[in-house]
C-alpha cells in the first residue's frame, strides 16, 4: 500500500506502528525520517509525535528537541522562546521538557513545564505524560517536584492510584528524606499485595534505618519479620529474588539468615553442574572434545 501511495501520512503511520510492536524500532524511525523529508506538508501532530517517542526510547533527547522545534517553526511559528508556551500542544511540551531534563538543562525544563503541561487545569486525557514528566523528574533527582506531579496523578486519575505508582512515589518520599510518607505507602502496597517484594525490601530498609531519620525508638524487630515473611509464607523466589532478599538480611546485620537463603541456592547450583558434568562425561569421546577439522 506504502509503495502505491508513497504519500499518504495515515498508511506511513499504521506502518510505523507495526514496525514498532514488531520490534523494528530503528526501521519505523527510518520511515518517519523518510516521510518527513520527503512530504513535509503530510506531517501532522500525531507524525511528530511518534517519532519523537521514538527517539526518546533509545535515549536520542537532543534529536527529540530538535524535531519538536522544527515542527513547531514550520506550523505557525509557536517556539518555546517566544514567550508562547501556553499555545504550543501539551505532549509536545511534555517531551521536550523531560528530554531538558535528561540532559541537565533543568531551568528550561521546569520554564517549559510549568507553563506547558503542569499548569493544565485538567489531567483527564493527559495521564501517560504526567506519568513520564513525574518519571523524569525522579531520574533527575528532583524529588519534591515529582512528588507533585504524582500526587496530583494520585487525586485526578484514580486508575493511577495503583501500587505501581505507590512504589514510585515511595521512593520520592524516601529520596527526599519523608521517611514517613514512603513507609506508609510501602505498607499500603504490602496490605493489597503481602508479597510485593520491591516494597517489602524498602520499608525493612527504612525500619532498620528509623532512628537515622529523627525518630526516638528504633524498628529492627519489624524490619527483619518483614524479611522472615518470604521463609514462613513460604513465597517462592527465583534465583534473583533470592539474592536480594539475602542481601537485605546483611544490611540488617542478619548474615545468619541471608546464609540460610543463599545456601540451597548454591547446593542446587552445585547440583545443576554435577549433572551436567555427569552427562557430558557419558557422552562418545568425539562429542566430549572439540573438534579440530
Amino acid at each position: 500500500m506504502l509503495k502505491s501511495q508513497p504519500g499518504d501520512p495515515e498508511i506511513t503511520k499504521a506502518l510505523a506502528r507495526a514496525l514498532h510492536a514488531s520490534g523494528y524500532s530503528e526501521r519505523a524511525i527510518d520511515l518517519l525520517e523518510s516521510f518527513t523529508h520527503r512530504f513535509p506538508s503530510a506531517v501532522d501532530l500525531t507524525t511528530v509525535n511518534m517519532q519523537a517517542e521514538l527517539y526518546m526510547l533509545g535515549a536520542r533527547w537532543g534529536d527529540t528537541i530538535s524535531l519538536i522545534d522544527g515542527h513547531l517553526n514550520s506550523e505557525d511559528g509557536t517556539s518555546f522562546t517566544t514567550g508562547q508556551i501556553a499555545q504550543v500542544p501539551p505532549d509536545l511540551a511534555a517531551k521536550r521538557g523531560i528530554c531538558l531534563l535528561y540532559l541537565g538543562r533543568k531551568d528550561e525544563a521546569f520554564h517549559i513545564l510549568d507553563e506547558g503541561l503542569l499548569c493544565e487545569d485538567e489531567v483527564n486525557g493527559l495521564e501517560d505524560l504526567f506519568a513520564e514528566v513525574a518519571q523524569a523528574l525522579a531520574a533527575s533527582a528532583e524529588y519534591k517536584k515529582a512528588i507533585g506531579v504524582y500526587n496530583r496523578l494520585r487525586e485526578d486519575a484514580p486508575e493511577y492510584d495503583q501500587e505501581a505508582l505507590w512504589v514510585k512515589l515511595a521512593a520520592c518520599y524516601e529520596k527526599a528524606n519523608d521517611a514517613e510518607s514512603a513507609a506508609d505507602l510501602y505498607a499500603q502496597v504490602l496490605q493489597n499485595s503481602p508479597s510485593n517484594l520491591e516494597a517489602r525490601l524498602e520499608l525493612a530498609r527504612i525500619w532498620y534505618s528509623w532512628q537515622d531519620y529523627g525518630n526516638s525508638f528504633p524498628r529492627t524487630t519489624e524490619a527483619i519479620s518483614l524479611l522472615d515473611w518470604f521463609s514462613s509464607n513460604r513465597r517462592a523466589l527465583n534465583a534473583q529474588e533470592t539474592k536480594r532478599v539475602a542481601e537485605a538480611y546483611t544490611e540488617l546485620e542478619c548474615e545468619r539468615r541471608a546464609l540460610d537463603m543463599l545456601l540451597p541456592l548454591a547446593r542446587r547450583s552445585l547440583a545443576n553442574q554435577v549433572v551436567k558434568h555427569t552427562s557430558m562425561s557419558q557422552l562418545p569421546p568425539l562429542l566430549t572434545t572439540t573438534s579440530r577439522l
